[in-house]
């Protein structure tokens, strides 16, 4: 899968995530985390990751990791296949 979406051979800590399946979850980020309850502080904890770097993720400053999108993702308990599938599904249904 990661060569399919661009990645390389980056090992997952490094890899910086820009496709479609990222794009439609950071867009949705803050309406999960409102209606989950869920605060940066909160995914923090969730995540290991640092309030400032989620933050910046949050606010569009900057790009997650694949690991981290991942961990975000789990703590959110958002599907990212699922997601996947749906946002492929819209574009072959959008093209007809």
């Amino acid at each position: 899968m990661a060569t399919r979406l661009g990645l390389g051979k980056l090992s997952p800590k490094m890899r910086i995530v820009r496709d479609d399946i990222t794009m439609d979850f950071l867009e949705d980020l803050t309406m999960i985390m409102r209606e989950r309850g869920v605060t940066p502080r909160d995914l923090s904890d969730k995540t290991g990751r640092a309030v400032g770097t989620l933050q910046s993720i949050i606010y569009g400053t900057a790009y997650p990791t694949l690991e981290t999108l991942m961990r975000m993702a789990e703590a959110l308990d958002y599907d990212l296949i699922e997601s996947a599938n749906y946002t492929n599904w819209q574009k072959v249904k959008d093209q007809q």
